[in-house]
């Protein structure tokens, strides 16, 4: 499934457009919108599912999401296209809210020489309107036009079909992971079986997965990467159940005998809770993971790498590893087009590595060491960087 985010004016994205696949690296200096470049993916499910003011809460609220150079009359738009569909909104700010109605749009992009539109209203307009569609439709609450119209249901709108599936299975960026609760704590009883943000319901999600026979695979995948990212410390583990928590024992390799999570590293639970973050996914949806690199070895990460490019592969998901490890970009040597820089200087962002330095070039250096010196993605603008260099 093709995916591609754009955005003008939006925090701190003055003009983005990206179209991520397979597994793939967003690298970047501190402060440059690798996670707001992220986090738009969970917008696009909030602003559908609860509306448009609870998906700007969700991002920090309001203020400030205007990009600090953009002037006031400058529109804020993001938009999302899955396969030939794109959906636009754009949000108007007033004082520090923003308001419910915004302008919206979804077209097809394999048609450029039209003007017409699947579905189309102006900002601040409670009417939404379709040319599949012989009439028009009354906004309720704050609810998008997209929802709107795709929960009339007309036949004529089962295009729209895996546009609003693929927004709908969108997660929230993984990264912030409490761990400390999960290690202490276990998890409380649940029926989920995907992952939530902060980690906390993983060894609920986990069982869930290997007492249901169409999930099996999942528990497995968890549990063959832990196996190779971890091999002198992790070989299988048991559920335990106390009133309505669930946590886990862990056996090492060729050991009969059991040891609490508690004592288990840090790393290897980050490593757990990236693996059920993947396994998570629906067929042809994305996941986002920020830092997958912290608390994790160097070999850990190459491991967990192969296990996700094997997932993605198998059920077509997008996992998309925002970093600033030279370890992991060196697991790109052989396919730097799946590299995205946030880089200083450039009109639009992120720009391929393989736009930024020549294929050639880029094969005889280790990424990892280029990055590290300010060959791509500095913190310095590229003048500074290279005179430093």
């Amino acid at each position: 499934m093709a995916i591609k985010l754009e955005a003008r004016n939006y925090r701190g994205l003055r003009r983005m457009e990206w179209s991520p696949s397979g597994v793939c690296v967003l690298a970047g200096p501190n402060g440059s919108g690798k996670t707001t470049l992220l986090r738009l993916f969970d917008f696009f499910r909030i602003a559908y599912e609860r509306g448009l003011p609870a998906a700007v809460d969700s991002q920090g609220g309001a203020w400030g999401l205007r990009h600090f150079q953009a002037r006031e009359e400058d529109p804020v738009e993001v938009a999302i296209a899955v396969d030939q569909l794109a959906w636009e909104l754009q949000l108007s700010i007033r004082g520090a809210s923003v308001d419910p109605h915004p302008g919206e749009c979804v077209r097809r992009l394999d048609d450029l020489s039209t003007k017409e539109f699947l579905l189309k209203r102006a900002p601040f307009s409670d009417i939404v309107t379709s040319s599949l569609v012989p009439n028009s439709y009354a906004i309720d609450g704050e609810k998008v036009g997209l929802r709107i119209l795709y929960d009339a249901k007309p036949e004529r709108l089962s295009q729209f079909t895996l546009l609003v599936k693929a927004v709908e299975s969108f997660r929230r960026v993984y990264g912030e992971y409490n761990i400390n609760q999960l290690r202490l704590n276990g998890s409380i009883h649940s029926s989920d079986l995907h992952l939530d943000p902060r980690g906390e319901k993983a060894f609920s999600v986990l069982r869930n997965w290997r007492d249901r026979r169409e999930t099996r695979t999942k528990y497995d995948f968890v549990l063959n990467g832990l196996r190779s990212a971890f091999p002198e410390f992790f070989d299988d583990l048991e559920f335990e159940v106390a009133g309505q928590t669930i946590s886990v024992n862990l056996f090492a390799p060729k050991s009969d005998r059991s040891f609490p999570v508690h004592f288990a590293p840090n790393g290897w639970l980050t490593g757990l809770l990236h693996l059920c973050a993947v396994a998570g996914t629906q067929p042809g949806s994305l996941v986002a993971i920020d830092e997958m690199e912290n608390s994790l070895h160097p070999f850990a990460i190459r491991q967990l790498t192969a296990a996700f490019r094997e997932w993605s592969e198998e059920y077509d998901v997008t996992v998309c590893l925002a970093t600033h490890s030279p370890v992991l970009l060196d697991e790109f040597k052989d396919d730097p087009g799946r590299v995205f820089v946030m880089e200083h200087g450039q009109q639009t962002l992120p720009v391929p590595l393989t736009e930024l330095r020549d294929r050639e070039w880029l094969a005889q250096f280790s990424l990892g060491r280029l990055f590290a010196h300010g060959e791509f993605g500095s913190q310095l603008p590229e003048s500074a960087s290279s005179s430093a260099g």
